[in-house]
């Protein structure tokens, strides 16, 4: 001890055997106190104090052969505060608290065997609180309330040992409300409803073990729904459907022993949502939400070995952030940021035995590019192109034993097209409807093994149809009709292994031809004609193995020639 300027003490004492306690204790301007207590066999406390700027108290108390308490306290522009108690055999409480500009606290508390609270608050501007409680064995309650301008409230409720409720609520401008309940063992039933100017309904259900179903409705201007099926055990389905002009679902889930979800939703004009989870040993969330105009949130989160995180935040009209990575043995990075208005680059790297890449990029106000490819045996390419205001494609391709591909397209402001092929013994189908404006179909078939039929038909004011036929091993058709005004065909055919022809004509004003020949294994010739007003040619043959003739004509006011002729093995033209 010193009792002077410096008034500090230090104590070490010892009671018996085991009943000691270690105390360190400074009087002057850093008055701190670090304190080692020990009461009887079990109870002992452990308790660190700093009385100066940092002002934080660490405390480990043990009351009893279970009923101990954790504290660590901070009282300086931190205050927070982390306290871990239990009151009996499993009765305890963790709790965390800030009291400075953010001013939250986390609790964790249980009453008895099971019922058990867990709190989180917020008590400035954000003003919210996350609240989990259990009153029996399995009745337990989750809340998550928000005071401020958002006013949200996030409720889950369990009333007896299967049958609990999970709500979300919003009573500001927003006014929604998200609802999970079960009813029995396995049939549950989850809703979320929206009780504003959007008036939209999210609902889940399960009918039995396995055979469950998850529906999404909306029920203003946008009127769609969302439907996943289960028949079995592992049988799942992946449903996308458009019920209005744009507004469209995908979802892709599976609940099986991987049991994850994953969704997209559009709620409106931008705002929608994907989410992926995973209920199995690994529990990660996957979740994209859109909660106004612009500032929606990605967020993807595995809190097991993997310790990996996956974030899009954001932070104004546009400049949003989205990070994913992962600092076990996969080793990759998924980043999205955005620089300005519009511009912003997407891109998701694997430095490991895939060896994937994964780039959104936007060069312009609308001009950006999305392309994910993998190295490795799978060798596929997802690629998502955007070539003017609304004209974009995106394409996912696999080059191994499955041979599919995967396309989505955008022909004009809405008029988009999704494809995925498949090559093998699968034979299947995929169909994309829509039934607005547009009114077009696409229908992918295969009817054997390579004999499979590509159809895009449009039923407005374009009436307009492509098909795509394979008749052979090789001998296949392509063909792309107009039944408007513009009256014009594509056709690719296949006479035998190399002899094919390529066709576009055009009946209208404009009435052009574009056609692609091959007359043996090198000799080919293509040919493009216009006969109105334009009366331009294009033509490229071949005469032999070298020597060949590649001309390109205009016949109008431009009148320009394109022409590249070889006469030998190396003097060419």
């Amino acid at each position: 001890m010193c009792m002077n300027d410096a008034q500090w003490v230090w104590v070490l004492m010892c009671m018996n055997d085991a009943q000691w306690v270690w105390v360190l204790m400074c009087m002057n301007d850093a008055q701190w106190v670090w304190v080692l207590m020990c009461m009887n066999d079990a109870q002992w406390v452990w308790v660190l104090m700093c009385m100066n700027d940092a002002q934080w108290v660490w405390v480990l108390m043990c009351m009893n052969d279970a009923q101990w308490v954790w504290v660590l306290m901070c009282m300086n522009d931190a205050q927070w505060v982390w306290v871990l108690m239990c009151m009996n055999d499993a009765q305890w409480v963790w709790v965390l608290m800030c009291m400075n500009d953010a001013q939250w606290v986390w609790v964790l508390m249980c009453m008895n065997d099971a019922q058990w609270v867990w709190v989180l608050m917020c008590m400035n501007d954000a003003q919210w609180v996350w609240v989990l409680m259990c009153m029996n064995d399995a009745q337990w309650v989750w809340v998550l309330m928000c005071m401020n301008d958002a006013q949200w409230v996030w409720v889950l409720m369990c009333m007896n040992d299967a049958q609990w409720v999970w709500v979300l609520m919003c009573m500001n401008d927003a006014q929604w409300v998200w609802v999970l309940m079960c009813m029995n063992d396995a049939q549950w039933v989850w809703v979320l409803m929206c009780m504003n100017d959007a008036q939209w309904v999210w609902v889940l259900m399960c009918m039995n073990d396995a055979q469950w179903v998850w529906v999404l409705m909306c029920m203003n201007d946008a009127q769609w729904v969302w439907v996943l099926m289960c028949m079995n055990d592992a049988q799942w389905v992946w449903v996308l459907m458009c019920m209005n002009d744009a507004q469209w679902v995908w979802v892709l889930m599976c609940m099986n022993d991987a049991q994850w979800v994953w969704v997209l939703m559009c709620m409106n004009d931008a705002q929608w949502v994907w989410v992926l989870m995973c209920m199995n040993d690994a529990q990660w969330v996957w979740v994209l939400m859109c909660m106004n105009d612009a500032q929606w949130v990605w967020v993807l989160m595995c809190m097991n070995d993997a310790q990996w995180v996956w974030v899009l935040m954001c932070m104004n009209d546009a400049q949003w952030v989205w990070v994913l990575m992962c600092m076990n043995d996969a080793q990759w990075v998924w980043v999205l940021m955005c620089m300005n208005d519009a511009q912003w680059v997407w891109v998701l790297m694997c430095m490991n035995d895939a060896q994937w890449v994964w780039v959104l990029m936007c060069m312009n106000d609308a001009q950006w590019v999305w392309v994910l490819m993998c190295m490795n045996d799978a060798q596929w390419v997802w690629v998502l192109m955007c070539m003017n205001d609304a004209q974009w494609v995106w394409v996912l391709m696999c080059m191994n034993d499955a041979q599919w591909v995967w396309v989505l397209m955008c022909m004009n402001d809405a008029q988009w097209v999704w494809v995925l092929m498949c090559m093998n013994d699968a034979q299947w189908v995929w169909v994309l409807m829509c039934m607005n404006d547009a009114q077009w179909v696409w229908v992918l078939m295969c009817m054997n093994d390579a004999q499979w039929v590509w159809v895009l038909m449009c039923m407005n004011d374009a009436q307009w149809v492509w098909v795509l036929m394979c008749m052979n091993d090789a001998q296949w058709v392509w063909v792309l009709m107009c039944m408007n005004d513009a009256q014009w065909v594509w056709v690719l055919m296949c006479m035998n292994d190399a002899q094919w022809v390529w066709v576009l004509m055009c009946m209208n004003d404009a009435q052009w031809v574009w056609v692609l020949m091959c007359m043996n294994d090198v000799k080919w010739v293509w040919v493009l004609m216009c006969m109105n007003d334009a009366q331009w040619v294009w033509v490229l043959m071949c005469v032999n193995d070298a020597q060949w003739v590649w001309v390109l004509m205009c016949m109008n006011d431009a009148q320009w020639v394109w022409v590249l002729i070889c006469m030998n093995d190396a003097q060419w033209v």
